[in-house]
C-alpha cells in the first residue's frame, strides 16, 4: 500500500490532479449511522413533496453557494415582465425540445407557474439541460415580451474553497456513489457501462440500489465487474 500523500494541483487541468488508484491505498472505512426506513408510500402526494423538498434544497444551493437569488417566483416574473430587465429564475427542468436553430426551448417550473425560456446553441448549456433539474437561469424578456433569451444557466456545485487543498492527512482518493443502473433493462446500454466499469475498477465505488431488473432479485454478489451493497 501506498502512503498517504498530498496531490499535484493543476487546476488547469484538474484530472492530472486524481491520478491515484484506489486499490493502491488501503480500503479500510467506517460505516456511520443508518439513514432508516422512509415512511411514505409511493403515492402521488409523496412523489410531489419529494419534488418540491428537492427544489426547495437545491435553490438554497444556489443562493448559500452560488450566490444566485430568484427575482420572485415565475407567475410574479411573468405578471412584472418589463422589457431590458434582467430576470433570474430558479426552476425544475419540466421539458427540453430543440428549436429548428439549434437551440433550446426549456419548460421550467415553480410551485407558482410554468415558462418557456430560450437557451442559444452557442451556449454551452444548450447541451447540458435535462428533464428534472434544478436550474438558475438568469435573462430577459424580448421586446414584445413573448420570448424569454437565456443569458446564462447556474448549476448547483461544489464550490472551490471546499476542496481539500493538500496535507499531511491528505487521502487522494474519493468515492463515487451510483445506483439505478437497471442492468436487464431494454434500454441498459451495455457498451457504455463495459467502458465505465473499466474505469470504475481503478477507484473507490458504492453501488446500490436498483443494479438489475430482474424480478424477485433482492441482492447479488457480483454484476459485471461491480460488488453492489444491494439491489432491488
Amino acid at each position: 500500500m501506498k502512503s498517504i500523500r498530498s496531490p499535484h494541483w493543476d487546476m488547469a487541468n484538474p484530472a492530472k490532479s486524481w491520478t491515484a488508484k484506489a486499490s493502491d491505498y488501503s480500503d479500510d472505512f467506517t460505516i456511520g449511522g443508518q439513514v432508516g426506513q422512509t415512511n411514505t408510500k409511493g403515492k402521488l402526494n409523496d412523489i410531489v413533496n419529494l419534488f418540491y423538498d428537492r427544489y426547495q434544497s437545491i435553490a438554497d444551493l444556489l443562493r448559500n453557494q452560488a450566490g444566485f437569488k430568484a427575482s420572485g417566483t415565475i407567475r410574479q416574473i411573468q405578471k412584472e415582465k418589463k422589457k431590458n430587465r434582467n430576470y433570474n429564475i430558479v426552476g425544475i427542468v419540466l421539458d427540453v425540445r430543440r428549436t429548428k436553430s439549434g437551440g433550446k426551448m426549456v419548460t421550467v417550473e415553480d410551485m407558482s407557474s410554468t415558462m418557456d425560456v430560450f437557451v442559444r446553441k452557442d451556449d454551452p448549456a444548450s447541451a447540458t439541460i435535462f428533464k428534472d433539474e434544478v436550474l438558475g437561469i438568469s435573462g430577459r424578456f424580448g421586446d414584445d415580451g413573448r420570448m424569454f433569451w437565456v443569458d446564462r444557466v447556474v448549476y448547483p456545485d461544489i464550490l472551490p474553497n471546499h476542496k481539500n487543498k493538500g496535507g499531511a492527512d491528505f487521502d487522494p482518493v474519493s468515492i463515487a456513489f451510483i445506483s439505478d443502473l437497471h442492468m436487464g433493462s431494454k434500454k441498459f446500454l451495455e457498451d457504455d457501462w463495459d467502458n465505465m466499469v473499466k474505469w470504475l475498477n481503478t477507484r473507490s465505488h458504492i453501488t446500490s440500489g436498483s443494479v438489475a431488473n430482474v424480478p424477485g432479485l433482492r441482492s447479488m454478489r457480483t454484476c459485471n465487474g461491480i460488488s453492489p451493497i444491494s439491489s432491488s
